[in-house]
């Protein structure tokens, strides 16, 4: 899978190199070296920011499965708390994960939780929608429409984000876990507690 930078993610940075004289040529070339390492660095750092915990969350585009897909972004979600699952029928992890993601579900739907399963499957929403049929799976299921693997520099899936009422990341994993049990039901109800933020102005 193509781990790299998405363009519209990468950050532009312009470094003003003073007029030397002739006699300042080694100053002007140390300058410009040190400008390309500075980009370099901050773009760097831009892309480790993201998927950290206590970042924003970065929106992501997917599709519902079906004969009418509909888009799906994490604004669809906004003011909600919710579990976003990065996942694959392939995955030997996914299916009891996703198994305690929906009893997790059930429990706290009422409350306000979203479970947004992404699937980064290569092969028909038939496919799909038969491994989500046979868990019972009652949350949102979508298709990947980019490369969310590289947008939250996962490292495979599954993947899990956990994301607050605001938009921030508050736990991540890269690896299968229980959602039905503690200390992370305790985590999911202190965030369902938080105040929902106030609409933006239009």
């Amino acid at each position: 899978m193509d781990q790299s930078t998405c363009a519209d993610e990468e950050s532009v940075f312009r470094v003003k190199v003073p007029n030397y004289t002739m006699y300042g040529r080694r100053a002007k070339t140390a300058a410009i070296v040190i400008g390309m390492l500075a980009t370099l660095n901050a773009g760097s750092a831009s892309a480790q920011a993201r998927g950290q915990l206590d970042t924003p969350a970065l929106d992501f585009r997917a599709h519902t499965l079906g004969p009418q897909p509909a888009v799906r972004t994490l604004a669809d979600y906004r003011g909600k708390v919710v579990l976003l699952a990065v996942w694959a029928t392939w995955c030997p992890g996914c299916r009891d994960e996703m198994a305690s993601m929906q009893r997790m579900y059930a429990s706290y739907a009422a409350r306000g939780i979203r479970v947004v399963a992404v699937s980064i499957d290569r092969g028909s929403d038939a496919e799909i929608s038969a491994f989500a049929r046979s868990l019972g799976l009652t949350f949102d299921i979508v298709r990947d429409d980019g490369d969310i693997l590289t947008t939250y520099l996962s490292r495979g899936v599954p993947t899990t984000f956990l994301i607050d009422r605001r938009g921030i990341i508050r736990r991540r994993n890269f690896a299968a876990v229980d959602w039905d049990v503690e200390p992370r039901l305790g985590q999911i109800r202190s965030l369902l507690d938080e105040p929902e933020p106030p609409a933006s102005p239009r």
